[in-house]
């Protein structure tokens, strides 16, 4: 074999062998960029939530009728959160200035700006409770039921002990444009079951709205029964709750 043939071997199977590095090198550093989200960081841009309705008919601003003194008190609340914002390092920290800049901006009847805040947020950090509960308030608001409803099973998911979970799902059941009896009696119900199995049971607020629902559609007998597990729960409101049972009678 001639030196010349050799060197070109030699040379191509460098060749090979840098071509193959390269490769194994590219595929290292880009492992966590695919559609999986595993290994992907997470940014405000990364999509945390999706509309699950028509955006047609959502509101997305709202005149709130506020007097100058309490606009101006939440707009310099706004300027001064996103002030924060800006020089804020610490994640846990911006995920509470983006939820209370959601909060204000909601307050102005500015919904989507407010919408956007709450995605920063979660984008931050998606398993903040409080965080969805806040969020599906803003969606009732929109109009935007079906993902407001969404919303709120997250937060459910999230910790099912806690009573006010149901009270909020409940409630947007009971709104004009999404009523539905069935939903809201299944999500009282699921609401006391889940919240009675937590070691420190605290559900009473729960058991009143239950109570008092009850009662506005007529079913009084079942009214009263949730009322007396009330009682054994608040023996201290006693009196109080013996006055509900008794319009019921």
């Amino acid at each position: 074999m001639s030196k010349i043939k050799a060197k070109k071997i030699v040379i191509t199977a460098i060749a090979g062998i840098l071509i193959l590095a390269a490769f194994f090198i590219f595929f290292y550093f880009n492992k966590g960029n695919d559609n999986s989200g595993k290994s992907k960081p997470v940014t405000e841009k990364t999509a945390v939530f999706t509309l699950l309705d028509n955006q047609k008919g959502l509101i997305w601003e709202k005149e709130t009728g506020l007097t100058a003194e309490v606009k101006n008190f939440y707009l310099e609340k706004v300027k001064n959160i996103k002030n924060k914002i800006a020089n804020e390092k610490k994640e846990s920290e911006l995920v509470v200035l983006y939820n209370n800049l959601a909060l204000y901006e909601s307050y102005l009847g500015e919904y989507r700006e407010s919408y956007g805040s709450y995605l920063k947020a979660l984008a931050l950090k998606n398993d903040y409770r409080v965080v969805w509960l806040s969020f599906g308030d803003l969606l009732v608001k929109m109009k935007a039921f079906a993902s407001a409803e969404a919303a709120y099973e997250k937060a459910i998911s999230l910790n099912k002990y806690i009573g006010l979970n149901y009270i909020k799902l409940a409630n947007l059941y009971k709104t004009e444009n999404a009523k539905d009896y069935d939903k809201i009696e299944q999500a009282y119900k699921r609401g006391i079951e889940n919240t009675g199995q937590a070691l420190n049971e605290d559900n009473g607020s729960l058991l009143r709205e239950y109570a008092v629902w009850l009662g506005e559609v007529g079913k009084n007998k079942q009214a009263i029964k949730i009322y007396e597990k009330l009682k054994e729960k608040q023996p201290q409101n006693k009196e109080a709750i013996d006055r509900e049972i008794n319009k019921l009678k």
